[in-house]
């Protein structure tokens, strides 16, 4: 929610309203704040921008993978994003648009966290996650972004191992309706997971006789940006 009122955060944030207006205030005397008067609204400011820069997670790796991510969007004409795992959850840590795309659709945006029952990657991050963590992630809620998503916590332990025997997962229609996905994952030395790597488009575009087009394409672009990282 990119606009909300005061009472709207207020509530959100379980405060008083005139408790919530003095932290707004000091908010938007630092610029991470603005107010839109027409409207009554609060929105994040530009010195938001500023604190994300200076955010850690991922960076290393963003840096490494971008230029991979574009040969690979290139070539697949598909939409390439890095995911990386926080807090029982999966964050988009970066991401790459064809400019091939046919489909006008939206995708997620860079920053943005996700649970880790649907989606390719998100899927894949669980299953590489160590046993404590995977329990962890699951005690959380998952909810079902369509009807085809998984919220059932065996079932996911199940396909966790799945997926980390075989090295990939496709994730059909349970992250949105009509678009497939693949993943595989980025691995340091010690073969600890760095992140997830995967090509995104409509399914009739990627999915062929029940497997992905580009699988063999992501995983030698996914183990590339793992020996960079070494």
């Amino acid at each position: 929610r990119t606009r909300m009122t005061l009472s709207e955060l207020a509530a959100a944030a379980e405060i008083d309203r005139a408790t919530a207006r003095r932290m707004l205030h000091t908010l938007m005397a630092l610029g991470l704040i603005e107010y839109e008067a027409h409207g009554r609204r609060y929105l994040l400011g530009a010195g938001v921008l500023e604190l994300a820069a200076g955010v850690g997670t991922g960076r290393d790796l963003c840096d490494v993978a971008l230029p991979h991510m574009a040969a690979l969007a290139e070539r697949t004409r598909a939409n390439v994003f890095l995911w990386v795992h926080h807090d029982g959850e999966a964050i988009c840590a970066a991401r790459v648009r064809t400019r091939h795309e046919t489909v006008e659709a939206t995708w997620f945006n860079v920053g943005l966290r996700t649970p880790l029952n649907c989606g390719a990657s998100p899927r894949l991050i669980l299953a590489y996650l160590p046993q404590h963590a995977r329990s962890a992630a699951l005690a959380r809620p998952l909810p079902a972004r369509t009807a085809f998503s998984d919220t059932d916590p065996a079932a996911l332990l199940e396909a966790a191992a799945r997926i980390r025997e075989r090295g990939w997962e496709l994730a059909i229609d349970d992250f949105a309706l009509g678009f497939a996905a693949v993943a595989a994952p980025i691995l340091d030395r010690n073969r600890r997971l760095l992140g997830s790597l995967s090509i995104t488009t409509v399914t009739a575009e990627l999915v062929h006789a029940g497997e992905s087009r580009h699988l063999q394409a992501l995983l030698r672009t996914a183990r590339a940006i793992g020996q960079a990282m070494r």
